[in-house]
């Protein structure tokens, strides 16, 4: 994050940062290579059940966060090495981890900076996502978070119905689940 604020220059760098690397994520994710076409990205404040603000970034027209089912740290680093090895359809475990990208050296937002300004961007250090994937149709919700014990990133994931189940605990049906490919990124207390 020091290094969109040192680069930005303005006292809206987080805002800045914020917005063009979701916008990128959500580009990099599209359907359409060729044209884009059939592609959205929205930004959207919602007031969710419990008083708190909700920034939803969402996108459309994209092919969610593809890549191996896992639950756990172990299995999230043996994924990462893979990625290391060429393998590129791991969306889902480069999401959750701001040091591994399925982008080549050469190409622009490799390291995923952009994941840690979610967190930065989050006065709690947590946002929640959900994901429709086209690859397999499954439907995945995530917690991504700092935690404050131990100053480490960590993450839960929940799938399918059981996902849904959680989703809807955790928003109390102020806000749906997704029926569609794609996914969606809620900062909490932006």
């Amino acid at each position: 994050a020091d290094g969109y604020k040192k680069a930005v220059g303005h006292e809206l760098w987080l805002v800045d940062g914020l917005q063009k690397d979701a916008v990128q994520n959500c580009w990099d994710a599209r359907i359409d290579k060729k044209s884009g076409k059939g592609w959205e990205c929205g930004f959207s404040l919602i007031n969710g059940a419990d008083k708190r603000n909700i920034l939803c970034i969402e996108d459309r027209g994209t092919t969610g966060l593809n890549g191996t089912i896992f639950d756990t740290e172990p299995e999230l680093t043996k994924i990462l090495q893979k990625v290391s090895s060429g393998q590129r359809i791991e969306d889902l475990a480069c999401f959750l981890n701001s040091n591994w990208s399925s982008k080549s050296n050469e190409e622009g937002g490799n390291r995923g900076r952009g994941k840690t300004l979610f967190l930065v961007a989050s006065q709690s250090k947590k946002i929640f996502f959900e994901s429709s994937r086209s690859s397999d149709n499954k439907y995945v919700f995530g917690e991504y978070y700092l935690d404050t014990s131990d100053k480490q990133v960590k993450f839960r994931l929940h799938y399918d119905n059981h996902g849904k189940d959680v989703f809807r605990s955790e928003f109390r049906n102020n806000i749906k689940p997704m029926s569609w490919h794609g996914t969606r990124v809620f900062i909490i207390d932006p």
